[in-house]
């Protein structure tokens, strides 16, 4: 399943811009997924950061990285990505949340903010990467 997913980008990429020099920061906690993810970001012409697997090393990333924008899935093993949100909106880093949950389901103070509900498809997942990262879509 895994494999057909890489291999549908691969072919459903085509020519998507280059994004090169735009960094993403993942927080996502379930390898395979984080792995998809970083594939389809890569492929696009992002650049990476991570995948990282909690919060925590996520705060780190954003101590020595600075990212241009952030995907973070708000339900981790090891707690939720709501205080890396919180640094990330102080920082003024956009982000973009992902959970398997309903959007309505979030705090009030994340209600508005770019949502993904997993699953996701790829272009839904670049479309709105390059929304939130204000990445010229024409170049």
């Amino acid at each position: 399943m895994i494999i057909d997913a890489l291999k549908h980008h691969t072919d459903a990429v085509g020519t998507v811009p280059e994004h090169r020099g735009v960094g993403v920061l993942v927080v996502e906690d379930e390898m395979i997924v984080a792995a998809v993810i970083e594939a389809i970001l890569y492929d696009a012409g992002y650049h990476v950061l991570g995948p990282f697997y909690s919060p925590k090393d996520g705060l780190e990333a954003i101590g020595t990285f600075r990212p241009d924008v952030a995907l973070l899935d708000m339900s981790l093993t090891r707690g939720t990505s709501f205080e890396l949100a919180d640094e990330l909106d102080r920082r003024s880093i956009p982000f973009v949340l992902v959970s398997g949950t309903p959007c309505g389901m979030l705090e009030g103070r994340y209600q508005n903010r770019p949502f993904l509900t997993k699953p996701f498809g790829i272009s839904e997942l670049l479309k709105t990467i390059e929304a939130v990262a204000r990445v010229d879509v024409q170049a």
